[in-house]
């Protein structure tokens, strides 16, 4: 299941640019291994790291979003925690789950167990 976190509308400039991404990410968590790439005609950061004994991958777009794919919502929920700290104290975001569209927001403060309440509460496919 792939987790999205998105730029806000009516937020202020996430501002978070994709070298300092890396950068805080390699502090936060030493095991992960970061590369820039490219699709289209922007860059972004993929990155890959363990969580729960599970090899988990995302990508940071910068000032637009963060998708992390491979882990359950109670992994990813710490590293997002962690991400929402990063953004300016004015920045809102978003989240949802893959293919769901429909987002809720995610405040800059939430804690890893909010961050899962929340999308716990997100409308999950149908399988």
């Amino acid at each position: 299941m792939r987790i999205y976190v998105t730029f806000a509308e009516n937020s202020a400039p996430w501002e978070l640019s994709m070298e300092l991404f890396v950068e805080s990410l390699a502090r936060y968590r030493a095991d992960a291994r970061s590369a820039v790439r490219t699709q289209g005609t922007g860059e972004y950061a993929s990155f890959d790291l363990e969580l729960g004994g599970k090899p988990c991958h995302g990508g940071y777009f910068p000032d637009q979003q963060l998708i992390m794919d491979g882990g359950s919502v109670e992994a990813w929920a710490p590293v997002i925690e962690w991400f929402l700290g990063l953004l300016p104290f004015d920045a809102r975001a978003d989240t949802f789950l893959e293919p769901a569209t429909v987002s809720r927001n995610l405040p800059r403060t939430a804690t890893a167990a909010d961050i899962a309440r929340i999308l716990a509460a997100s409308p999950r496919p149908h399988l």
